[in-house]
């Protein structure tokens, strides 16, 4: 038969090296009796999970806002905590990341003839702004499909500028601004570069 351990506390182990408030919680919290740790079969604890309930002992209690849970249920708070976000997040978030990235984009434009370094650099923080803006509004988790959407915000804020299109209206109709400005970027090399380093930029700093 497995001997079973019984938890000893001395100086130099793992629960000395967890925060001040996770041992008050753990001194408040135990269970009446002892149990066998859910992740450590030989030893045993009267610690318990705040969420599940499963035993745990102090190699593996993770730091809750109240208590401590295991470290299943930590990693499950994590995840819902990113994916929990409503439409009304979604879109509060991509209108403010839209409306700063055209803005930028706009300006940009009055960059473009300072040269090739300048007009780069800028195209990086139009890319480097988007993606920290979202990042800041938000805790969602990034997927594929909002390191799309964040490119193609930036792809437009350069590309098809609505305030440049705007502005154009009075001269040629939409479909000849967009065919126009289209012709602009794939003929260019130097502005097919600068949206490169856009999206570039917004994909690589978006982190959450």
């Amino acid at each position: 038969m497995q001997n079973i351990k019984e938890v000893v506390y001395p100086k130099n182990n793992v629960f000395s090296n967890i925060s001040a408030t996770v041992k008050r919680a753990i001194l408040e919290n135990t269970m009446s009796e002892e149990k066998t740790c859910y992740y450590h079969p030989d030893t045993k604890t009267r610690l318990g999970c705040s969420s599940c309930g499963r035993p745990i002992c102090p190699k593996c209690v993770v730091s809750a806002p109240i208590g401590y849970i295991c470290p299943d249920c930590a990693g499950k708070n994590k995840t819902q905590e990113k994916i929990n976000a409503s439409k009304r997040d979604y879109f509060f978030t991509f209108t403010n990341a839209f409306v700063a990235a055209v803005v930028l984009g706009y300006l940009w434009n009055f960059l473009k003839p300072f040269g090739p370094f300048i007009m780069w650099a800028s195209a990086y923080v139009i890319g480097y702004a988007v993606a920290k803006i979202i990042t800041t509004l938000t805790k969602f988790k990034t997927t594929k499909a909002l390191t799309i959407a964040t490119a193609l915000i930036t792809v437009v804020a350069i590309v098809y500028n609505p305030i440049l299109i705007f502005l154009s209206l009075s001269d040629l109709n939409i479909i000849a601004i967009l065919f126009l400005f289209t012709f602009a970027y794939v003929g260019n090399i130097m502005n097919t570069i600068s949206v490169a380093i856009a999206v570039w930029a917004a994909v690589r700093h978006l982190k959450f």
